[in-house]
Protein backbone atom coordinates (compact mmCIF):
# COMPACT_ATOMS: atom_id res chain seq x y z
CA UNK A 1 0.00 0.00 0.00
CA UNK A 2 1.47 3.41 -0.88
CA UNK A 3 2.66 5.44 2.12
CA UNK A 4 0.09 8.23 1.74
CA UNK A 5 -2.76 5.74 1.47
CA UNK A 6 -1.44 3.88 4.50
CA UNK A 7 -1.36 7.10 6.54
CA UNK A 8 -4.89 8.01 5.41
CA UNK A 9 -6.20 4.58 6.46
CA UNK A 10 -4.53 4.95 9.86
CA UNK A 11 -6.02 8.42 10.31
CA UNK A 12 -9.48 7.12 9.48
CA UNK A 13 -9.06 4.19 11.89
CA UNK A 14 -7.91 6.49 14.69
CA UNK A 15 -10.83 8.83 14.04
CA UNK A 16 -13.25 5.90 14.16
CA UNK A 17 -11.60 4.54 17.32
CA UNK A 18 -11.88 7.91 19.05
CA UNK A 19 -15.57 8.17 18.14
CA UNK A 20 -16.18 4.58 19.25
CA UNK A 21 -14.48 5.33 22.55
CA UNK A 22 -16.62 8.40 23.13
CA UNK A 23 -19.79 6.62 22.03
CA UNK A 24 -19.02 3.55 24.12
CA UNK A 25 -18.28 5.66 27.16
CA UNK A 26 -21.54 7.58 26.69
CA UNK A 27 -23.51 4.36 26.26
CA UNK A 28 -21.80 2.86 29.31
CA UNK A 29 -22.66 5.90 31.39
CA UNK A 30 -26.26 5.94 30.19
CA UNK A 31 -26.57 2.20 30.80
CA UNK A 32 -25.18 2.60 34.29
CA UNK A 33 -27.42 5.61 34.95
CA UNK A 34 -30.52 3.78 33.66
CA UNK A 35 -29.47 0.63 35.54
CA UNK A 36 -29.52 -1.48 32.39
CA UNK A 37 -26.45 -3.61 32.97
CA UNK A 38 -26.04 -5.07 29.50
CA UNK A 39 -26.04 -1.61 27.88
CA UNK A 40 -23.46 -0.44 30.39
CA UNK A 41 -21.32 -3.52 29.77
CA UNK A 42 -21.49 -3.25 25.98
CA UNK A 43 -20.73 0.48 26.14
CA UNK A 44 -17.75 -0.16 28.37
CA UNK A 45 -16.43 -2.90 26.07
CA UNK A 46 -16.78 -0.62 23.05
CA UNK A 47 -14.94 2.16 24.88
CA UNK A 48 -12.12 -0.23 25.82
CA UNK A 49 -11.90 -1.54 22.24
CA UNK A 50 -11.72 2.04 20.95
CA UNK A 51 -8.94 2.85 23.38
CA UNK A 52 -6.97 -0.24 22.37
CA UNK A 53 -7.32 0.54 18.66
CA UNK A 54 -6.29 4.13 19.24
CA UNK A 55 -3.28 3.05 21.31
CA UNK A 56 -2.22 0.56 18.60
CA UNK A 57 -2.25 3.17 15.85
CA UNK A 58 -0.54 5.70 18.12
CA UNK A 59 2.24 3.14 18.69
CA UNK A 60 2.57 2.57 14.94
CA UNK A 61 2.70 6.32 14.27
CA UNK A 62 5.33 6.86 16.97
CA UNK A 63 7.44 4.02 15.56
CA UNK A 64 7.18 5.40 12.02
CA UNK A 65 8.15 8.89 13.18
CA UNK A 66 11.08 7.45 15.15
CA UNK A 67 12.35 5.73 12.00
CA UNK A 68 11.92 8.93 9.99
CA UNK A 69 13.85 10.93 12.61
CA UNK A 70 16.66 8.37 12.52
CA UNK A 71 16.82 8.56 8.72
CA UNK A 72 16.92 12.37 8.78
CA UNK A 73 19.59 12.32 11.47
CA UNK A 74 21.71 9.86 9.48
CA UNK A 75 21.33 11.95 6.31
CA UNK A 76 22.36 15.06 8.23
CA UNK A 77 25.42 13.29 9.66
CA UNK A 78 26.39 12.07 6.20
CA UNK A 79 26.06 15.58 4.77
CA UNK A 80 28.21 16.93 7.59
CA UNK A 81 30.87 14.25 6.92
CA UNK A 82 30.87 15.12 3.22
CA UNK A 83 31.19 18.83 4.01
CA UNK A 84 34.05 18.10 6.41
CA UNK A 85 35.82 15.94 3.79
CA UNK A 86 35.37 18.71 1.20
CA UNK A 87 36.75 21.26 3.63
CA UNK A 88 39.78 19.07 4.42
CA UNK A 89 40.42 18.51 0.70
CA UNK A 90 40.31 22.26 0.08
CA UNK A 91 42.73 22.87 2.97
CA UNK A 92 45.14 20.23 1.58
CA UNK A 93 44.92 21.83 -1.87
CA UNK A 94 45.68 25.28 -0.45
CA UNK A 95 48.57 23.88 1.58
CA UNK A 96 49.99 22.19 -1.54
CA UNK A 97 49.67 25.44 -3.48
CA UNK A 98 51.48 27.37 -0.75
CA UNK A 99 54.35 24.85 -0.69
CA UNK A 100 55.03 25.22 -4.41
Amino acid sequence: MPEKTHIAVEAAAVSFANKATAGGAAAGFLGWFAEVNWIGLIGTLIAIAGLLISAYFQYKRDRREEIERAEVSEARKQAERQAQEMHEAQIRLLQDQCRT
